[in-house]
C-alpha cells in the first residue's frame, strides 16, 4: 500500500527561510503540527524556546517544560512541542516572568519582542473571511484560524475582509475594530519590508489580482499587496508591535 500524507520530518537546510535558525549544526529540525498559521509564518514552540530564545540548550529540557504546561500561547497552556507560534501570538512563561509577542521586524516575519504583562491577553487579528451562519447570525474567520460570532458585538455590515480586531485571549472578547481604510496605520508582515509601518493613503484595485495598498511613512511612499499588510491602529498601534 502506498504512503499517505506528507512527510513527518523536516531538514534544517530546507526549513522556511523565515526561520532564523542555524542550518548546519544538525540534520533535522522539528516540523510544526497542523495549526492556526502556515509554516512560512510560524515556528514550532520547541524551536522558539531552544533555537530562537535560547532558554534551553537541549530539546529534552524544552519538552519537559512544555509538557508540564508551563508555557502559554495566547493565554492557553500548550503541551504540544510542535505547536506553531505565529503572527501576533503572545507567548508567556510565568515561572520566568517572560512575556513575548511574535511580530514582523526588519524583514523577519517571525521576531519575538518583550511586552508588558498588561498586554499578554491582548491580540490584533485580521479578518480573512466573513459569512452568515444558521439563524441569520454573522461569523468572521481571523488570520489565526479563530471563528467568531460577532453580530451581537458589531454591526455585520461594518466589518470588511482585511479589517483588524483587537481581542482578548483566550476569552475572544472584541475590544476594538480597526478598518482597512485610508488614514489608518498598517504594518507589512511578509516580504523584504516585513515590519515596516505606514499610513494607508489609498487602496488600488488590480484586475485579476490582489489590490495594492499605497503606504506613506517618513515622507516615503511604498506599495504592498493587501494580503501582506495588517492594520494595527489609527494614529499609533493599539498594542506594542516593535521592540
Amino acid at each position: 500500500m502506498g504512503k499517505k500524507g506528507g512527510s513527518r520530518t523536516l531538514k534544517r537546510l530546507v526549513a522556511p527561510k523565515t526561520w532564523r535558525i542555524p542550518r548546519k549544526v544538525s540534520k533535522w529540525i522539528v516540523k510544526p503540527s497542523p495549526g492556526p498559521h502556515p509554516m512560512v509564518l510560524s515556528i514550532p514552540l520547541l524551536v522558539v524556546l531552544r533555537d530562537v530564545l535560547k532558554l534551553y540548550s537541549t530539546a529534552r529540557e524544552a519538552k519537559k517544560v512544555i509538557k508540564a504546561g508551563r508555557v502559554l500561547v495566547d493565554g492557553k497552556p500548550r503541551r504540544d512541542y510542535k505547536f506553531p507560534v505565529g503572527l501576533m501570538d503572545t507567548l508567556s512563561i510565568p515561572d520566568e516572568e517572560l512575556y513575548l509577542r511574535c511580530v514582523p521586524y526588519k524583514a523577519n516575519p517571525i521576531y519575538f519582542i518583550t511586552i508588558p504583562r498588561s498586554e499578554i491577553n491582548l491580540k490584533i487579528c485580521q479578518v480573512i473571511k466573513k459569512f452568515n451562519v444558521k439563524s441569520g447570525r454573522f461569523q468572521v474567520t481571523l488570520h489565526d484560524g479563530r471563528n467568531m460570532i460577532i453580530d451581537s458585538v458589531l454591526p455585520p455590515h461594518s466589518i470588511s475582509i482585511g479589517d483588524s480586531l483587537l481581542i482578548t485571549v483566550p476569552e475572544q472578547e472584541v475590544k476594538a475594530h480597526i478598518k482597512a481604510e485610508a488614514g489608518n496605520l498598517a504594518m507589512i508582515f511578509l516580504g523584504d519590508r516585513a515590519g515596516v509601518k505606514g499610513v494607508i493613503h489609498r487602496i488600488i484595485p488590480q484586475p485579476y489580482s490582489v489590490p495594492l495598498v499605497e503606504l506613506r511613512a517618513d515622507g516615503a511612499t511604498m506599495y504592498a499587496r493587501k494580503d501582506r499588510i495588517m492594520v494595527v491602529g489609527a494614529e499609533k498601534p493599539l498594542i506594542k508591535v516593535e521592540p
